[in-house]
């Protein structure tokens, strides 16, 4: 039984099973701001997965304050699969990518859902 975890690399959300990265996801940042109220922070709970523990944590880090981005996420297909390798390994954020093969993206979301979304970051980034 291979192990697989997720990962994430600009815009790109995969899965790394042992020797491949099957490239499944796109995500294209609609808006990103830094936002400086905790309290903001914890209003965006409906809108993304990391516990309240996390999000606590990430905003105290380094100083008070947390950036934060609305994204829209495409499936792409084929999924796009490429060997593993130190190139990928460890904490980073930008690597050289190949280039990209021949693929088609739909978005995860439909327009009217995206749009719904998006309006629910805007207004609760506004609040304060």
């Amino acid at each position: 039984m291979s192990r697989s975890r997720k990962c994430g690399l600009q815009g790109l959300i995969f899965q790394c099973r042992g020797s491949t990265i099957a490239i499944r996801w796109y995500a294209k940042v609609e808006r990103a701001l830094r936002i400086d109220s905790l309290a903001i922070a914890e209003a965006l709970a409906l809108l993304h997965i990391l516990s309240a523990e996390v999000v606590r944590e990430r905003f105290g880090y380094k100083g008070d304050g947390l950036n934060v981005a609305f994204v829209r996420v495409f499936e792409i297909s084929p999924v796009w699969v490429l060997q593993n390798g130190k190139r990928f390994s460890g904490c980073r954020s930008w690597v050289e990518l190949p280039p990209l093969p021949e693929m088609t993206m739909r978005a995860v979301l439909n327009d009217s859902a995206q749009t719904k979304l998006r309006a629910q970051f805007d207004q609760i980034v506004s609040s304060s």
